[in-house]
């Protein structure tokens, strides 16, 4: 919760001096202490059993994140396109191959130990395993996505026309990520990067950090009342990962080939598809049985 208010403050000071109304953010100088410990106590926060969702469950969550919330998108991507938490967030719009309907995953974005005294919070990596590779894209997604860059485009328009100066981002030399405001000249070795997760309405970057809430929120966690109103049910169980793990059950349950689900998810051989993201669900089971039948029926 603290780190939320300093979070809204810092932010909220950003825009201030964006609208030139102060010179320096204090709340940058706040450090807060280590949360390792925090972190133990809630148990929402540890790593649970990574099983996957079920279409009832990843409907209830989704309209709980519809489009247009932060997390819509990321949620997304873990669901349909089986990505890791850091590259659902390291998505830039030069990524998207818009005539083959194709993403190319080439980064994560990771949140550093501490914040450090220059304000870089965040820095950017190689995917897991070096797991390069091109995505095709459902149509459902893609039409998403067109939306997210118009409604994108749509505002940077408008923030010219009321010269409101805002943000964009870089990569630094030590591939921190770096925020400064449109007019403002950096260093030119810093290298340019669009986001995919942008808060269209002030061009805030979204970060795998509000997974933390979201999380909380399908866990029934989020505030002392209960269960989330919107929610409904609560999922204990739920890790962002399980989406990862969905996705790639879900493929071999449609049949896919084994080759092209590793490929898919950025595993390093097939053994890994097979042994630890692809779970025996009921429809598989079912197939199972039929097969047998067939052969001894």
């Amino acid at each position: 919760r603290v780190n939320s208010l300093k979070g809204m403050l810092t932010g909220a000071l950003d825009f201030a001096i964006r609208m030139q109304l102060i010179a320096v953010n204090p709340a940058k100088a706040i450090r807060l202490p280590n949360n390792r410990k925090l972190v133990a106590s809630h148990p929402e926060c540890m790593p649970v059993p990574r099983t996957p969702i079920t279409p009832e469950q990843w409907n209830v969550i989704i309209n709980r994140f519809p489009e247009g919330v932060p997390a819509h998108f990321p949620l997304i991507a873990g669901y349909r396109l089986g990505n890791r938490l850091g590259e659902a967030f390291g998505y830039s719009w030069d990524d998207v191959n818009w005539s083959r309907q194709k993403i190319k995953v080439n980064r994560q974005i990771l949140e550093k130990t501490r914040t450090e005294e220059n304000g870089s919070r965040w820095y950017i990596s190689n995917p897991k395993y070096d797991s390069f590779r091109e995505l095709e894209i459902d149509s459902n997604t893609f039409e998403l996505l067109k939306r997210m860059r118009t409604m994108q485009e749509k505002y940077r328009d408008w923030f010219a026309e009321i010269n409101y100066d805002y943000p964009e981002y870089y990569i630094d030399e030590n591939d921190d990520v770096r925020s400064a405001p449109h007019s403002q000249l950096v260093p030119v070795h810093w290298k340019k990067i669009k986001f995919i997760n942008i808060r269209p309405e002030d061009g805030t970057l979204i970060t795998p950090s509000i997974m933390r809430h979201v999380s909380r929120v399908i866990h029934g966690n989020a505030n002392h009342k209960g269960i989330d109103a919107q929610m409904g049910v609560a999922f204990p169980d739920f890790c962002y990962h399980a989406l990862r793990h969905t996705h790639g059950t879900a493929l071999v349950e449609a049949k896919s080939d084994y080759k092209y689900v590793t490929e898919r998810m950025g595993h390093k051989n097939v053994e890994t598809t097979i042994n630890i993201y692809v779970h025996a669900t009921e429809k598989l089971r079912s197939k199972e049985s039929a097969i047998l039948d067939d052969l001894y029926g």
